[in-house]
């Protein structure tokens, strides 16, 4: 054994414990700090790119919005036309139908921001390892994740919205 390892060290090769030494100093290197703006952008590219991966958990977020709209919108279907039959303009049970599904939207939009509470436990340790390796800060992840998951929040409340709202012939003038 001495004689392989003195072999070694005279071709230039390294003990398995230099090896472990030289590669933990070159962990311990400080690294070049990125500008915020850098790593905002590749998280967010990183974002985007696992969206589009996981095309079919999107998919089902929109599907599962338009199913809410027509179960909404089921619960209001025509109200405006049931309320406001004497022709007499906004009855009081009109505005009370309105303010009801304000209300609904409101707190539908509301329990759906609380879908992706689950998703950020779960990358929790991804993002404390990530951070603790100093490839980016907590500001530009957050800031990814919110960005990200308020589009597409958005385009998911305007599905509701839209059919809904449709199907419960409220006055179409408003959007013309």
């Amino acid at each position: 054994q001495k004689v392989e390892a003195s072999f070694r060290n005279e071709k230039g090769l390294a003990s398995v414990e230099e090896q472990q030494q030289q590669l933990n100093a070159s962990l311990m290197r400080p690294q070049k700090k990125r500008s915020f703006f850098f790593q905002w952008w590749m998280l967010q590219k990183r974002e985007l790119l696992m969206l589009r991966r996981n095309i079919d958990e999107t998919m089902v977020g929109i599907f599962n919005s338009a199913f809410l709209g027509f179960i909404i919108g089921a619960l209001f279907l025509d109200i405006r036309n049931k309320t406001d039959s004497d022709g007499s303009g906004l009855a009081k049970e009109t505005v009370n139908y309105q303010l009801s599904f304000v209300f609904i939207i409101t707190l539908t939009a509301a329990m759906l921001s609380f879908e992706f509470v689950p998703m950020l436990i779960n990358e929790r340790v991804v993002f404390l390892n990530e951070r603790a390796e100093g490839l980016y800060g907590t500001v530009p992840y957050m800031l990814t994740k919110m960005l990200t998951r308020l589009t597409l929040g958005a385009i998911m409340m305007v599905i509701i919205t839209a059919i809904s709202y449709f199907m419960g012939g409220f006055e179409v003038e408003h959007f013309a």
